[in-house]
């Protein structure tokens, strides 16, 4: 076996001798039978190259990135729609400001992965009675009731 050797790396090899058949300036080196590509030499010992262990990949929770304003309004049960509109008619300031911007005519989408879509929808939370941590993760994801 031969290599071309860059850097200490066996950066080709082949089986057979290599003499006459590449130009003179191509440098070929006699290694053992064993060495393969990628493999590196230090202090005379060839060692192959170490690769890490293959990381399990988790299957990534998707988010809807945009839906519309009514898609998104449907994400909430008719009594949850009822209860946050009561608070915003109780005064509310934060549901007053969240739901006129929803309510805009201007306002055509909604990002779920917006900081203020997540903050208005986890801020109703404890806030509309039966508006858990679960529900609102399921609104986060865009699923319609």
């Amino acid at each position: 076996m031969y290599a071309r050797i860059k850097d200490n790396t066996a950066i080709e090899v082949i089986k057979f001798d290599p003499a006459g058949k590449f130009h003179p300036l191509i440098i070929w080196t006699k290694v053992p039978d064993e060495v393969e590509q990628g493999w590196t030499i230090t202090d005379g010992e060839w060692v192959a190259p170490v690769f890490p262990e293959p990381v399990e990949l988790v299957e990534p929770i998707i988010l809807p990135g945009l839906v519309t304003v009514i898609e998104f309004k449907m994400c909430f049960t008719s009594p949850e729609r009822i209860a946050i509109y009561a608070l915003r008619d109780a005064g509310d300031p934060i549901l007053t400001d969240w739901l006129s911007i929803l309510d805009d005519p201007r306002c055509t989408g909604v990002d779920l992965g917006l900081e203020s879509t997540r903050s208005g929808v986890e801020y109703l939370v404890d806030k509309v009675a039966g508006f858990t941590e679960s529900r609102a993760i399921s609104v986060l994801k865009g699923e319609m009731i």
